[in-house]
């Protein structure tokens, strides 16, 4: 049977790969001695050797730390050593001491087997590889702009789904402040991680809790064969999946929550991205509060150069110049469109807007009308959603 290769991300450190045939498993030799000591957490070997690829990937294929722990419990190994492992794992970081005194042997003889150990486990661990179903799914959406302001939030986002023990992320945030626009950079950014890909399902049309299975079958590909339920059918699709799943605009599901959770206890290489206004309070669950855009300084006189650098001023300039080749930031409007991005918080989807107008509208009748956003801020793409065509909307 032909087996899972190890997929890495931006591969860090030296990885020997032992191409094998058809009929054999495709060796990544991962763990080297160093490493390893790193994972059984041994005094001296900090965790965060593993903590970039390829480690963290290898071990995130494997369902996380616990289940590595589990596996290399399986591992045949004279009882000294297995007695040892176990005294090891129930006492990381512990010092030599401690571990020679809960075996009752000397120093000398517990790094004597300690290296016996190290030395046992690195062929299992190595040739510890995972069946492929062969598929691949990728159907996140191609941004048409770029993102401005949020480079910090997508390198922190993907670091946190790419940790072995994260399985589950929310990002949280009002409506118009970019949750939506952020989950798919995060998707681009780390879609080689996963080895099935992912996959991107838009929940903005669905209000009924009983159709969230429904909806991401339908995303997969899944289809009801016989009796059997669809969402079994669907744990058994993603059982073996290395796959990051995208579930977007979940804030009119938030009750369906617990059903994340029954998906990722069923499909252990399973890693779930949401975006909702509201947390959906289950176990495992880690948040992103996605910040708005940052503000420049309101003082007078305000250099050009200073204001360019406020990410909220340059996705306002970005989105009128679209629509108006001729408009800049110059000396005299910096301060006048600084303002417009304050009275606006730094909201995305309110920058967009208001920008939208200064084609039909200029700078001061635009920050003299933000007395009554609601009637200003509309007009929105009508490619999009109507939340996203009108302020208004958004609220609603």
């Amino acid at each position: 049977m032909l087996m899972r290769k190890v997929p890495v991300c931006k591969p860090e450190g030296r990885l020997a790969v032992a191409s094998q045939d058809q009929s054999q498993a495709t060796m990544v030799l991962v763990w080297d001695e160093p490493h390893l000591k790193a994972l059984l957490r041994i005094s001296r070997y900090p965790f965060n050797l593993i903590a970039h690829p390829p480690w963290y990937s290898w071990i995130a294929a494997r369902g996380g730390l616990s289940a590595v722990y589990n596996y290399l419990r399986t591992c045949t190994l004279p009882e000294e050593l297995h007695r040892l492992l176990e005294t090891i794992l129930a006492h990381p970081y512990a010092q030599a001491e401690l571990y020679a005194d809960k075996l009752f042997i000397s120093r000398r003889t517990y790094f004597r087997q300690l290296d016996e150990l190290v030395q046992a486990l690195l062929p299992h661990i190595n040739a510890w590889v995972i069946p492929s179903s062969g598929r691949r799914y990728f159907n996140v959406p191609v941004p048409l702009t770029p993102m401005i302001g949020a480079d910090k939030a997508v390198e922190t986002i993907s670091a946190l789904l790419l940790r072995p023990e994260v399985r589950l992320a929310t990002l949280i945030g009002p409506g118009g402040i970019g949750k939506t626009r952020l989950a798919i950079e995060v998707a681009w950014r780390i879609k080689e991680c996963f080895e099935a890909g992912v996959c991107f399902v838009s929940l903005s049309s669905v209000e009924d809790e009983r159709l969230l299975v429904i909806q991401i079958a339908h995303s997969l590909g899944v289809e009801t064969a016989g009796s059997q339920p669809l969402l079994e059918l669907l744990k058994v699709t993603l059982r073996e999946l290395q796959l990051l799943l995208i579930l977007d605009n979940f804030e009119q599901l938030i009750q369906a929550g617990p059903l994340v959770t029954e998906l990722l206890e069923a499909a252990p290489y399973l890693k779930v991205l949401v975006t909702s206004r509201e947390m959906l309070n289950v176990y495992g669950e880690h948040l992103f509060e996605v910040p708005l855009l940052p503000l420049p300084e309101l003082k007078r006189p305000l250099p050009v150069e200073q204001v360019r650098q406020s990410p909220a001023v340059r996705l306002f300039v970005e989105r009128a110049q679209a629509l108006d080749q001729n408009f800049a930031l110059t000396e005299e409007n910096a301060s006048i469109i600084a303002e417009i991005c304050h009275r606006l918080d730094g909201l995305p989807l309110a920058l967009e807007l208001a920008a939208a107008q200064v084609h039909l509208l200029g700078l001061s009748q635009i920050h003299s009308q933000l007395r009554h956003p609601l009637t200003l801020l509309q007009g929105g793409p009508r490619d999009k959603p109507a939340r996203h065509q009108a302020l208004r909307d958004t609220i609603a």
